[in-house]
């Protein structure tokens, strides 16, 4: 009998760590993720800064499958002066968050400073463990 509780015990005692070591794998998979989205929005915003626009969109993988194009005589000339990154949340399963991003921009022919505000959904890609941009790059008004 003593021996049947023993066993009894150590099975829950096992089956209680089991469970905190998967709860804390998964605060540690969501930090990862975190520092992750943080790193990636960095690349993204500097790619746009410096009118690294190619490098930009391969951030960009709309879910519905729409292709992301550009147009370099469009985008010819335009400086990106300044950006600011908000995220604004972050599903409960760390793997969709709504940013916001802001970019102070004009174009070389006109002088105009103006602002472009992307509000956009990132989704984490589990088999490229990376961030995506759910739609494309900035709309800059030219």
């Amino acid at each position: 009998m003593v021996a049947h509780m023993m066993q009894r015990r150590l099975i829950l005692a096992m089956a209680a760590a089991g469970a905190a070591l998967l709860a804390g794998c998964s605060r540690i998979k969501k930090k990862d993720q975190a520092a992750r989205l943080k790193d990636t929005l960095t690349a993204y915003t500097g790619a746009i800064r410096w009118g690294h626009y190619e490098t930009a969109r391969a951030f960009a993988k709309p879910r519905d499958g729409a292709a992301v194009t550009l147009d370099p005589a469009a985008l010819a000339g335009l400086k990106v002066t300044g950006y600011s990154v908000r995220i604004n949340r972050v599903n409960e399963e760390g793997d969709e968050a709504n940013v916001s991003l802001s970019f102070t921009y004009y174009q070389e022919t006109r002088g105009t400073v103006r602002t472009a505000v992307q509000d956009a959904t990132w989704y984490y890609e589990e088999a490229g463990e990376r961030w995506l941009l759910d739609g494309g790059l900035p709309d800059f008004q030219l």
